[in-house]
C-alpha cells in the first residue's frame, strides 16, 4: 500500500492503488481531514487520481486517511489504515 503519489499528470505516480493478489472481497474508503469519505472502491484494480466525489473537484495537497478491508479466497482477512500524501 503506496503512501504517497503526485497526480499532476505527468505520467509518472499519478495515482495511488493497492497491489493484492487471492481477494475475494476488498473494501477500501479514503478520508480527508474532517472525516469525510472522498473516495471509495469494492474493485482493487480502481485507481484514485486525488479527485473527490468521482472527479467532481481534485483535493489539495496534504495527507489524507485510508481503511482498507480485505478477504482472501483461503478465509484470510486483514484490516489496514494508514496515510496517503499527496504532492503535486
Amino acid at each position: 500500500i503506496p503512501n504517497s503519489f503526485t497526480p499532476n499528470f505527468d505520467g509518472v505516480n499519478d495515482a495511488w492503488f493497492v497491489v493484492g493478489s487471492n481477494i475475494r472481497e476488498y473494501e477500501c474508503m479514503v478520508f480527508n481531514r474532517w472525516g469525510d469519505v472522498i473516495f471509495s472502491s469494492t474493485d482493487i484494480a480502481q485507481r484514485w487520481e486525488g479527485d473527490a466525489r468521482s472527479g467532481d473537484f481534485f483535493v489539495p495537497d496534504g495527507i489524507y486517511t485510508y481503511y482498507i478491508k480485505v478477504k482472501g479466497y483461503e478465509g484470510d482477512a486483514f484490516e489496514r489504515t494508514g496515510n496517503i500524501t499527496i504532492m503535486r
